[in-house]
């Protein structure tokens, strides 16, 4: 158990109990239980990479640039940011709107690229 959790009060009696509750059940049933659970779990499926964030604090009139540690979590679904000390969600990005969002501008790109190839094409 991580050293953070053995301090609070009253986790030892929850685990025992938990335990109690997988008391008698095979070993195939108590993994697929554990594989429920842990699919439940918001951070399940994530790549996480150490980084720093970069951004600017405003003090007495000046703006200061400060970084902090944080990880980058990568999944199929979402992008998320966490603070590296506590494991908090800062940012949380969903791939789908992501996606919607790089195929708007893309499909401007393309068409301003069309556009200035028919002008090239037919001003001469």
């Amino acid at each position: 158990m991580p050293s953070k959790w053995r301090k609070e009060k009253g986790i030892e009696e929850e685990v025992i109990m938990e335990h109690k509750k997988l008391y008698g059940m095979t070993a195939q049933a108590a993994k697929y239980r554990y594989y429920t659970v842990m699919r439940g779990l918001r951070s399940f499926g994530i790549s996480f990479f150490d980084g720093k964030e970069i951004y600017q604090v405003e003090s007495k009139g000046k703006q200061k640039t400060k970084n902090r540690e944080v990880k980058l979590g990568i999944s199929r679904y979402e992008v998320v940011l966490l603070e590296a000390d506590t494991n908090e969600f800062i940012h949380q990005f969903d791939l789908d709107k992501m996606k919607s969002y790089v195929r708007y501008v893309l499909s401007i790109l393309i068409c301003t690229m069309l556009v200035e190839f028919i002008i090239i094409i037919l001003l001469p």
